[in-house]
């Protein structure tokens, strides 16, 4: 007896379990139903060749590309009742002529591809057993009226009674390519001719006849494989339009090419599609190689929209899409309604391509659900914020500043203007001075309600004044500018608008981070605030650039706002060592004037 050890036990098992599986995987059988994915393993569509024909001819004509006989009424060779075309073919020698017949009307399918093509001519002789045979001398194949070089005849006598002979087939297609256009042409089609040959003694002539000629096609349409790739986008504004779902669907087909006229749409997720989803869009492009590599960019050709969702949550879309054995790559774009509700979900699928996808002649696959992969969740639509007009501000230690800077009384800094060192009148801040920004921010794309935003108010050196760029610090206790004291409480609301568009007033802030009592109830609304500062550790004769990020309720968070229109600026004090020095000096008994400067 054979004993093995463990070793090859374990390997033996290995090799069975996974002989099992792939047999299970390439079979299809048994297949299990798996909920919410479908029959699996997929059925695996094979190509399945179908036939046209047979077809008669429609025309038959004598053609004298051959031999040396002419056919006697070749006309008659289109149908089979027995009214035949004939030919005598003189003793021993005797070649007839082509019959050409032509006019099929095949229709195959456009983008069929030909797999083979069967000729069979109804033909007999006069002859029996005597001295004299008819063969076949040439059987051709005709194609733009041309008659073909490969010769398919071959040496059996022909017989006394009508008789259906078979040529090519179905996997031959006569020495050359072709197309459904060569097919269904009217000048496609073929060409007999036949010949006397001598069995014994001195020969005798024989009378060939042909009763008709009939040709079936044996094509193969293509098969559309339809997938998916990439993911769904991770979220999507409630009240959005022109949404990309993100991922694609891919089509592609095994051979030629099909063109795709209707595309059915579901969604699975837990929106109310029939309600809240709509002008569903399918756009697409053939990839340079597959769809992995491409990405939507919105300039895509558009292949239909579908209005709504209907109350399956399916979305019927029609256009046309030609799809050849490149990826296709589908893209699908859709409105969210305002009545969908923050965390409800889309999953975007093709429920059944097989039955939920038209193409204009072929079959599409798989049968079960193709769903790009991931969900996007449903979120209330973000505003985005613009740093717009701001003013520099006398602190009057009241939320409601009244004295434009600076403190000098002939001087008003206009909105949009940064504190410069000259004229001296505009009093740059030194150290201890405190100051009031006020500037507003446009509330682009969505309305905020009150108290759920906030803002802080960050500052850089610069002699710039790009709010985008550079390095940033916030305003806070101990930097080089910080937050000053006063006796208004922190978060106080405005009472009086200062600045040139504003539409509603936040609050005067001399902690981070600036809160927003007020919401907006329109977008493009512009929100204002005061922000309280001293630049305890500024450095003399230096340039600041100030702007306002989004953040969180602690502050800690930043995000840059959508753009600054104005960037506040302001220059600080000089130091003594940046005066101008003057005065006068003696040298040999003359006096001599000096100045300079650091």
């Amino acid at each position: 007896m054979i004993r093995l050890n463990k070793k090859t036990i374990r390997i033996t098992k290995s090799f069975f379990v996974t002989f099992l599986v792939l047999s299970w995987l390439l079979t299809g059988y048994p297949a299990i139903s798996i909920p919410g994915f479908g029959i699996f393993p997929p059925k695996i569509q094979e190509a399945m060749a179908a036939t046209a024909g047979p077809s008669y001819a429609s025309t038959a004509v004598n053609d004298a590309g051959i031999g040396t006989l002419a056919w006697t009424t070749p006309g008659n060779a289109t149908t089979t009742n027995d009214s035949k075309a004939s030919v005598v073919l003189t003793k021993n020698t005797g070649v007839s002529n082509y019959i050409k017949a032509t006019g099929f009307n095949f229709s195959v399918p456009s983008n069929a591809r030909i797999d083979g093509i069967t000729v069979e001519w109804e033909k007999s002789d006069s002859l029996d057993g005597g001295t004299g045979e008819t063969q076949d001398n040439a059987v051709r194949i005709v194609k733009t009226d041309a008659i073909g070089a490969t010769d398919l005849s071959n040496i059996s006598n022909w017989t006394t009674t009508d008789t259906f002979v078979s040529y090519g087939g179905a996997a031959n297609l006569w020495g050359d390519t072709w197309t459904a256009a060569d097919i269904n042409g009217s000048t496609f089609g073929a060409a007999i001719s036949a010949k006397n040959v001598k069995v014994s003694g001195g020969g005798a002539a024989t009378t060939a006849y042909v009763d008709s000629v009939r040709i079936t096609i044996t094509y193969t349409l293509p098969i559309m494989t339809v997938g998916t790739t990439g993911t769904q986008t991770s979220t999507m504004n409630i009240g959005s339009t022109n949404n990309y779902v993100g991922g694609a669907f891919t089509f592609a087909t095994d051979i030629n090419t099909a063109t795709v006229t209707q595309v059915i749409i579901t969604d699975t997720g837990t929106v109310n599609a029939n309600s809240n989803l709509s002008n569903a869009d399918i756009y697409y492009e053939t990839a340079a190689t597959t769809c992995s590599s491409e990405t939507y960019g919105g300039t895509e050709t558009l292949f239909g929209t579908g209005a709504t969702f209907n109350a399956s949550e399916k979305s019927t879309i029609t256009g046309s899409m030609s799809v050849g054995t490149t990826e296709v790559c589908v893209y699908v774009v859709l409105d969210v309604g305002a009545g969908a509700s923050a965390t409800q979900t889309i999953e975007i699928q093709i429920a059944n391509p097989s039955t939920e996808m038209t193409v204009s002649s072929g079959t599409v696959t798989p049968g079960t659900a193709v769903a790009i992969s991931g969900t996007t969740t449903l979120q209330s639509a973000s505003a985005t914020f613009t740093q717009n007009v701001y003013r520099w501000y006398v602190d009057n230690d009241t939320e409601n500043v009244t004295d434009p800077w600076s403190a000098v009384s002939v001087i008003d800094l206009a909105e949009n203007t940064g504190i410069t060192i000259i004229p001296i009148a505009n009093d740059p801040p030194d150290t201890a001075q405190e100051l009031r920004l006020r500037t507003n921010i446009t509330v682009n794309t969505a309305t905020i309600t009150g108290g759920s935003k906030y803002f802080k108010l960050q500052f850089r050196a610069g002699t710039d004044s790009d709010c985008s760029a550079g390095s940033w610090t916030d305003v806070a206790p101990s930097a080089t500018w910080e937050y000053a004291s006063s006796s208004v409480a922190d978060d106080t609301t405005l009472t009086v608008a200062k600045l040139t568009g504003t539409d509603m007033l936040e609050t005067y802030s001399k902690v981070k981070p600036a809160n927003t009592p007020t919401g907006t109830s329109a977008t493009g609304q512009d929100i204002e605030f005061d922000f309280h500062i001293v630049g305890t550790s500024s450095v003399s004769s230096t340039r600041y650039l100030f702007r306002l990020v989004e953040t969180t309720a602690d502050g800690t968070g930043t995000t840059s706002l959508a753009g600054w229109n104005n960037c506040p600026a302001l220059t600080t004090e000089p130091g003594t060592g940046d005066l101008l020095r003057h005065g006068s000096t003696f040298s040999s008994g003359i006096k001599q004037g000096f100045y300079w400067t650091n």
